[in-house]
């Protein structure tokens, strides 16, 4: 049976590294029995590695992706996207204002390397959202109202895959890719003044009171010593982040 492996918050450690070979300087995926690897964002900014430890272990998760494109996905965390975003004027622990035309080039030049969601469905039906913090249901309907109200620019976009059979990746994804406010959000819980935080923002309270129904969730962002895995109704949501701060496993699904 092929395997998903998901990795939490990198923040500029290799560690992730020791679950696959490398050969040559270059981390390869041995045999078919990987099927994807994720990463849930979050490569950039620390307060443990250099500059160029940094930019060094981007690249070669870039590295990675370019030489496995279906196999290796890239999401993008709350600190990947304010070097992504020039204009975005919120900066978070760990910024480093010394690598932000680095950082800016490297995230442009590879832009469509990265996403903001990704989507599965397996053997036995079950539906599994990865985002870097997860989707609540009052989030995405606020997202629902925006790109349906008449006077959005990008509706036509939207409502091209609202009307027909969609994954609810596609929405997410077109999200990002429009630039859409929302996905800027940050609620209270996190230092914001918003009602609903982003899928890059929310936290694991909030998120177990209100997660979007008939998903099964993989999210990073909020630090854990290891993986936890809690049920909130039918829902299950696996926390990952533990790359930095924890004992750095890594999810592997089914």
């Amino acid at each position: 049976m092929k395997k998903i492996l998901s990795i939490g918050d990198i923040h500029g450690s290799n560690a992730w590294k020791r679950n696959f070979l490398e050969k040559e300087g270059k981390v390869v995926l041995q045999g078919p029995s990987i099927d994807k690897v994720i990463f849930v964002g979050d490569y950039v900014d620390s307060f443990s590695y250099t500059d160029e430890e940094i930019r060094e272990n981007l690249l070669e998760i870039i590295d990675f992706k370019q030489r496995y494109p279906d196999r290796v996905i890239l999401l993008i965390g709350n600190h990947d996207i304010q070097y992504m975003n020039p204009s975005y004027k919120r900066k978070y622990s760990g910024y480093r204002s010394s690598m932000m035309h680095d950082l800016y080039d490297i995230f442009k030049t590879h832009r469509s390397l990265f996403q903001f969601s990704h989507f599965e469905e397996d053997i036995e039906g079950d539906r599994i959202l990865w985002t870097h913090a997860g989707v609540t249901n009052n989030w995405y309907g606020e997202l629902l109202m925006d790109v349906r109200h008449e006077n959005y620019r990008f509706r036509d976009l939207f409502e091209e895959i609202l009307n027909r059979d969609h994954r609810i990746d596609e929405v997410l994804n077109l999200a990002l890719e429009v630039n859409l406010d929302l996905i800027y959000n940050v609620d209270q819980d996190s230092g914001g003044i918003d009602l609903n935080a982003s899928p890059i923002w929310v936290r694991p309270e909030t998120l177990m009171k209100d997660p979007i129904l008939s998903y099964d969730q993989v999210v990073g962002h909020t630090p854990m010593k290891d993986i936890e895995v809690r049920l909130s109704k039918l829902e299950t949501v696996y926390f990952i982040d533990t790359q930095e701060y924890g004992n750095k496993s890594i999810l592997i699904l089914p």
